[in-house]
């Protein structure tokens, strides 16, 4: 695994100026204020004026418009044979997001069936209380059909693959899964 430098020490030997907030001027358009930042903690750097950002690496590369090992050789990094244990690790990490990438596709369509025959339970009993003349009855079912929103709610969540929310929403999953263990 390639041991990166910290985003400071580059910066600060590109001569880059960046301030006690991690504010700099960015490098790689016309800029008179700090629109550049540099978060030490992650390694990362951002342009909220070109867009541009990455690591200490991609900064090097975008400075001197080089490849990716020119760059590692520029700042002094030597490429060698990745630790097994990482790339046992990387593999691990591929295949829980596989996983949870069909756990996800599965769920969805799950939701859009619960969709369906909630909306499909729905009508049919409008239907037979409107001929009836159960009005009571009929406006009960009318605040049950509430719940139809939020399934659609889910499923329109999961589509665009929200991280936060999917999270959640597979933490509600668990849940039920290990209650109906017990």
């Amino acid at each position: 695994m390639i041991e990166k430098p910290d985003i400071l020490t580059v910066l600060s030997r590109e001569g880059i100026d960046v301030d006690l907030h991690g504010r700099f001027i960015c490098p790689f358009h016309d800029d008179r204020s700090p629109s550049g930042k540099a978060w030490p903690s992650s390694g990362r750097w951002f342009c909220f004026a070109c867009g541009f950002g990455g690591d200490a690496v991609e900064f090097v590369r975008r400075r001197h418009n080089v490849g990716f090992k020119e760059a590692l050789r520029i700042l002094g990094i030597e490429m060698g044979r990745p630790d097994p244990d990482v790339i046992r690790r990387l593999k691990f990490s591929r295949e829980i997001s596989r996983r949870f990438e069909k756990w996800r596709r599965w769920h969805i369509g799950r939701l859009v069936d619960a969709i369906r025959e909630k909306e499909n339970a729905l009508l049919r009993s409008l239907e037979e209380k409107l001929w009836e003349r159960d009005e009571e009855s009929f406006w009960e079912i009318v605040y049950r059909s509430a719940d139809v929103p939020r399934l659609e709610w889910k499923v329109r969540l999961l589509r665009e693959n929200e991280v936060p929310v999917v999270k959640e929403i597979a933490r509600e999953y668990f849940n039920a899964v290990n209650k109906s263990i017990r």
